[in-house]
């Protein structure tokens, strides 16, 4: 919670540290700091050492989600973008999959858990430091004027993309963390058993993922849009009716949803994209949040079979979002309720 929170906060004042610092500055700057919070943690002997640098990590979260996604989009053309958020939110798979292989070889090799994190650090630290040797390129194509300078987007279409980013994050964020205390409490698996079902479904978004950036999709980007949150929405279902080892397979039709909606957003508001990606990370910092506070007191009220069902409403309204914007007389309605304010 504490490095959401820290997240959240520097999601929040994205537009001021963009406007200052521009996104390829900022993310040399959140990397700097990820590699102070992971060193301080591997060297904390004190509870109040491991807080500070869980509020470093939390804030180069917060600050790489937002720089990373927009500097993509710089680097990447129209016909690229969506292989390029492909292999970039890939990676989120892969590293969930190599993390807990980090501390099995540290307690195989029997050290202290602290080594893992000192490991990471370091290696954070010679990619950050290694990213102020590389030198720009004279055919390197300039980087476009960031539109959070050059237009003002209407709340209510970020609001709109946001939303439905946010609904999908919450639903993924929601298996990801959810899913070995559902399969052990509510269906008695072993551990051994729940944590497999966990590595399937972060190997199957990753699996999604690579082959998303591997080939060539004619379908219009909102139709895979459409496609991955339907497939997700019933799959989650009978799974939850049935067995958890079905949620799982959602890692595989939820894979290519946000690096989908990354790329919707620069097709759609090609003016506006940096700055409704911002907002977006921030809303997805809030989403988790709550969301996290939400199912902790439904499973506490009542159980976590029935907290579980957070992701399917989620997913559902994710769903009608998207096809709300596609219904002009309900487009008509709002427009006119709006200027009647």
């Amino acid at each position: 919670m504490l490095a959401s929170g820290a997240g959240l906060v520097t999601n929040l004042a994205a537009i001021y540290w963009l406007k200052t610092w521009g996104p390829l500055r900022s993310i040399k700057i959140f990397q700097f700091s990820m590699s102070l919070g992971l060193i301080a943690i591997g060297l904390s002997h004190s509870l109040w050492l491991i807080f500070v640098g869980i509020i470093f990590v939390g804030i180069s979260f917060g600050g790489t989600g937002v720089t990373q996604n927009i500097l993509v989009a710089w680097g990447a053309n129209h016909k690229m973008r969506r292989k390029a958020y492909s292999v970039l939110h890939a990676t989120y798979g892969f590293a969930s999959l190599a993390a807990p292989f980090i501390l099995i070889l540290c307690y195989h090799f029997k050290f202290t858990w602290q080594i893992g994190f000192l490991f990471i650090g370091a290696l954070s630290l010679l990619v950050n430091l290694w990213s102020f040797f590389v030198a720009e390129h004279a055919n390197d194509p300039p980087f476009p004027v960031a539109s959070f300078h050059r237009s003002q987007t209407p709340f209510r279409t970020i609001l709109w993309f946001a939303g439905f980013n946010t609904l999908y994050v919450v639903s993924e964020i929601l298996i990801g963390t959810r899913l070995v205390l559902l399969s052990r409490r509510e269906w008695g698996l072993a551990a051994d058993r729940a944590d497999q079902l966990q590595s399937l479904f972060y190997f199957l978004l990753l699996l999604g993922r690579l082959t998303m950036s591997l080939f060539h999709f004619k379908t219009k980007t909102r139709s895979l849009m459409l496609a991955s949150i339907s497939l997700s929405l019933v799959v989650m279902c009978v799974g939850i009716l049935t067995h958890p080892s079905v949620i799982a397979l959602c890692g595989l039709t939820m894979s290519i949803f946000f690096p989908c909606a990354m790329a919707y957003t620069y097709e759609e508001q090609p003016q506006g994209a940096d700055n409704i990606i911002a907002w977006t990370l921030a809303l997805n910092s809030g989403g988790v949040l709550v969301m996290h506070w939400g199912v902790a007191w439904l499973s506490d009220w009542s159980s976590l079979k029935l907290a579980i069902w957070v992701g399917p409403i989620c997913l559902s309204l994710c769903l009608v979002i998207l096809l709300f914007e596609k219904m002009p007389s309900l487009n008509k309605v709002v427009s006119g309720l709006g200027s009647a304010k």
